[in-house]
């Protein structure tokens, strides 16, 4: 990864991360909102009628792109602005999981090998290790955490280099990130969120889904806190610590990181035998993940001569065909159902923007394999929208995420995308498309909404937040067995998010009762 590519925005040289849950974007709370919720009752009124009056009291000053579809025979039910380009937020990981699933198949995995280079003497490798990426952005990540072991690929390998014979390697350890061009973020991003990882770098080569893990641990009032890091407490992070430990029970200060390096100052204070832990993104995912893989392999009895390289810096790129490379293992992703899950329900932008960048490697418009790239994935999604029927002139795809302003989509070509996968020739992956949504009151981003009758576990669907977007897209079931699919975007409200995530959740609640 190419260094002055990070370089997107001029931004300030420091940003301090105070103490919050920095992984991904909190849901806003709407629990304390108060507004009134639609009868319960049988309306005369047609559905329409009905969310049109309630609309009428409760706006929120919004621009409301709005579209509500009987599936079972294509009939609008509700139509508002649904030709209005309008920003989705998250809502746009529909469309980049839709896609994939669509064009990559829910059983597509990842492959990431591990090649060698040079002649074994004895115990000796005299030559390179090879990670050869393939934009696989779960390596180390959710999957492997919850297993406790997020070295466990790294501890594969090691171990089939153990039994080649190898306990030296005289060269480097290289990261290869070529599958994916060299821009590590969408250019629309906010740098203010590049200390977040939610904002998250993107490379062809990714580990632990390009973020560390902090804990800062008390010891006696006085002294300084303890700093321990995931994975492996490695060095690829310099840590300046300017914790301190307190004789109190709350936890304050922050954690400091100029942008595009990996110095990081922490200044918490925390109690006395208490903790505290979050996470903080990292730059050149590439060579993070090499160098982490070489101290891996030092701390299992491989010792390593050479240093951590990334591709970019060799002067001559590595060919893999011939005897001149050897494979010494592959470690192979969970399928793409799996991942478009963890992309819906948990709303994960790292995930989302490097299944774009993957849609990219499958376009060329002369036949010869290129780096995926965002823009070359926005064009997949659009391929892809265009075959199944729905409007693109007014559409922007501007990243895969949704953490871009840049991005316009309608409600229209929403529901028809949603149409189009609930109706999918191929059962699977009209499955896998269907089960990454959240479901509401049960799991992902909607575990804390609509957990009363008849929504509960009868709506599944995608969120969407930045400042002054709010969007909810997905189906539901009618009291009457009909199943509905419903894009609700609102953009400019003059209110708070909870208020709009109440009116959103009052529509659906409308739509699930309507009987006909």
């Amino acid at each position: 990864m190419n260094l002055h590519r990070l370089l997107l925005p001029i931004v300030f040289a420091l940003s301090v991360v105070f103490l919050q849950e920095v992984r991904a974007q909190e849901e806003p709370d709407s629990t304390e909102v108060d507004i009134p919720e639609p009868p319960e009752t049988k309306s005369p009124k047609s559905l329409g009628e009905q969310i049109s009056d309630y609309l009428s009291r409760y706006s929120a000053g919004a621009i409301w792109g709005i579209k509500v579809m009987d599936l079972t025979n294509g009939e609008v039910l509700y139509e508002r602005n649904p030709e209005r380009p309008l920003t989705p937020a998250s809502n746009m990981k529909l469309y980049t999981t839709a896609a994939a699933l669509d064009l990559l198949g829910p059983d597509f995995r990842y492959e990431t090998d591990l090649y060698y280079k040079g002649k074994i003497e004895g115990e000796t490798l005299r030559g390179d290790l090879y990670i050869r990426g393939s934009g696989d952005p779960s390596l180390g990540g959710l999957f492997d955490d919850e297993q406790n072991d997020l070295l466990r690929v790294f501890h594969e390998w090691s171990e089939a280099l153990k039994r080649m014979g190898i306990r030296n390697v005289e060269g480097n350890v290289i990261g290869d990130d070529d599958i994916f061009d060299d821009f590590a973020r969408a250019e629309e991003w906010e740098s203010r969120d590049f200390n977040n990882c939610y904002a998250a770098e993107v490379s062809g080569l990714s580990f632990t889904e390009n973020c560390v893990e902090f804990t800062v641990e008390g010891n006696r009032p006085g002294q300084k806190a303890t700093v321990t890091l995931r994975p492996g407490n490695t060095e690829y992070v310099q840590m300046v610590n300017k914790t301190a430990t307190t004789s109190g029970r709350g936890v304050s200060g922050g954690v400091g990181r100029p942008y595009h390096t990996n110095n990081m100052t922490f200044t918490v204070k925390v109690g006395s035998g208490r903790s505290y832990t979050n996470t903080m993104p990292i730059t050149n995912p590439t060579l993070f993940t090499a160098q982490v893989f070489k101290e891996t392999l030092q701390n299992t009895g491989i010792q390593i001569w050479g240093r951590a390289v990334d591709v970019d810096s060799l002067a001559e790129k590595p060919s893999y065909r011939g005897y001149e490379m050897r494979r010494v293992g592959t470690a192979v992703s969970p399928p793409m159902a799996e991942i478009a899950a963890v992309i819906n329900k948990r709303s994960h932008n790292m995930y989302a923007e490097h299944v774009l960048k993957t849609l990219g490697t499958t376009t060329s418009w002369d036949g010869v394999p290129r780096p995926g790239s965002t823009v070359r994935g926005g064009r997949a999604i659009r391929d892809f929208l265009r075959k199944i029927g729905a409007r693109t002139d007014d559409i922007i795809l501007s990243d895969g995420s949704g953490l871009s302003r840049g991005n316009k989509i309608t409600a229209a070509a929403t529901v028809r995308l949603l149409e189009y996968m609930y109706q999918h020739p191929n059962i699977q992956t009209r499955q896998a498309f269907y089960n990454s949504l959240s479901v509401a009151g049960v799991d992902g981003t909607l575990r804390k909404r609509m957990k009363e009758y008849p929504t509960m576990g009868n709506v599944r669907a995608k969120t969407g937040y930045i400042n002054g977007v709010r969007s909810l897209s997905g189906y539901v079931t009618t009291v009457m067995g009909t199943p509905i699919a419903f894009a609700l975007i609102a953009n400019q409200y003059n209110t708070s998010t909870g208020y709009v995530t109440r009116v959103q959740d009052s529509i659906v609640k409308l739509i699930a009762r309507y009987q006909h």
